[in-house]
Order: C-alpha cells, then sequence, then structure tokens
C-alpha cells in the first residue's frame, strides 16, 4: 500500500504520515509524530468512506498496526537495498 492510500484509506494527514515513515525506528515502540499523526487523523471521515469501518475505540490501533505492516512488508525492504 503506498503513502497516499494508506492516509486515504485511514483519513490521516499524508504530511504527518510522511514525518513517521522518515523517521520511523523498529526499535522504537512508540514513532516519532504519532501523537501528532492521531490528533490529524479524522475518524468520522474514515467511517464514511469505509467499506466496514472499525469501531472508534479500535481505530488508532488498527492505523498503528497497519502502519507496522506497512512499514516492515513495503518500505524498510526498499531501504535495505
Amino acid at each position: 500500500m503506498q503513502q497516499n492510500q494508506f492516509a486515504n484509506k485511514w483519513a490521516v494527514n499524508e504530511d504527518e504520515l510522511s514525518y513517521m515513515i522518515e523517521n520511523y525506528n523498529a526499535k522504537y515502540k512508540k514513532q516519532p509524530g504519532e501523537a501528532e499523526l492521531k490528533r490529524a487523523s479524522k475518524y468520522e471521515e474514515y467511517k464514511v468512506h469505509a467499506d466496514n469501518p472499525v469501531p472508534k475505540l479500535k481505530y488508532w490501533k488498527c492505523v498503528i498496526n497497519e502502519f507496522g505492516e506497512m512499514m516492515h512488508e513495503e518500505i524498510l525492504p526498499l531501504q535495505d537495498k
């Protein structure tokens, strides 16, 4: 999933997402820029556009889990080359 697709799917700010990607460190449990991305996220917008939206209480955990998957499966392998 590309960065803009991720931002659109979860209704998060693409600039804040870019910052998190650029400063990602697999050793950290909480990533730099995570709080800012959370503040800039728009659950209501996500809920309107999602086919099967997750409940609000699970939204942020799902965002972070999918972010980690995207980093480990798509972005970090490209950086290692």
